[in-house]
């Protein structure tokens, strides 16, 4: 059990806080039926932001090709997650989506930050 002093200092990073401008909604992809799912990040895009009607699992490379595995990091469905874009990736990012229970007519909406 972590144990805190009262006074303390403690950090905290605001996500509303970015050093640039950018906000890019992208279209929803379609992730129905477990299809592998995937969009080319912007260049300038540090952050996305995506919310699911599925659980889904995620996965940053540089390649179109699904790389998506069963240890790859799963997010809740019906939840706004953001998620930090791998720097040592750039240029050239590609996320990454798949559904983890194959369910029809699904879908993923996804921002750019």
């Amino acid at each position: 059990m972590a144990v805190y002093k009262k006074d303390a200092k403690r950090s905290h990073v605001s996500l509303g806080s970015f050093s640039h401008t950018s906000y890019q909604v992208d279209t929803a992809l379609d992730i129905s039926s477990a299809v592998h799912a995937y969009k080319l990040l912007d260049d300038n895009t540090d952050f996305i932001q995506f919310d699911s009607d599925s659980p889904v699992r995620i996965h940053f490379d540089n390649s179109a090709t699904d790389t998506i595995t069963t240890n790859n990091l799963r997010y809740p469905d019906n939840t706004v997650v953001t998620e930090a874009v791998p720097s040592a990736l750039k240029p050239n990012v590609y996320v990454h989506f798949k559904q983890i229970t194959s369910v029809a007519a699904k879908s993923l909406r996804l921002v750019e930050r």
